[in-house]
């Protein structure tokens, strides 16, 4: 009884450290989703926070097209290796995603990240449906949006040694 005791123990401890430990990058975008509709103005407040549940909900979307539908396109809009670009000042920096592949080439920013134009990007697709009353692909951009918005404030996605791998600190991006 006790063997028993102590295997049902281990699963379930260890199925709750899995959940939590692959959880996290979910539950911190859903919760930085729902929280930035907060922020709005009372004029788009409404209108989002009658949709919160879904700007909730599709908050991981990105992540789903990068992880579980392997879409290669995907992995450079969630980061910006800023080293990788060599910038002495954020003058240097390309203004658009446009005059970024103009100077750097589509296999550097496939390598290095395109993260600040692609929420640009967005923004402009988002502006785009809010003018034309597109409901629907209102609240698919606004919670695409989100999400790349917070992975641009998070401080590893703007380094090569994101997880620290080229510091001998494996897995930093996961703690």
């Amino acid at each position: 009884m006790r063997k028993l005791l102590c295997s049902v123990f281990i699963i379930i401890i260890s199925t709750t450290f899995n959940t939590y430990s692959y959880a996290w990058g979910e539950w911190g975008h859903e919760h930085i989703n729902k929280a930035a509709i907060f922020t709005l103005p009372s004029s788009l407040q409404i209108f989002f926070f009658n949709h919160a549940d879904y700007i909730t909900y599709e908050s991981v979307v990105p992540d789903i097209r990068k992880y579980t539908m392997a879409d290669k396109t995907e992995f450079a809009r969630h980061y910006i290796n800023l080293e990788d670009y060599n910038y002495s000042s954020t003058s240097d920096m390309p203004v658009s995603l446009k005059e970024a592949a103009g100077r750097y080439g589509d296999s550097a920013l496939s390598k290095s990240g395109i993260l600040p134009w692609y929420i640009e990007v967005m923004m402009d697709k988002l502006t785009a449906a809010m003018k034309a009353g597109r409901t629907t692909e209102i609240l698919f951009l606004a919670a695409d949006l989100g999400h790349y918005i917070a992975d641009a404030h998070m401080p590893l996605h703007t380094s090569a040694n994101h997880d620290g791998q080229l510091t001998d600190q494996r897995g930093i991006h996961a703690f």
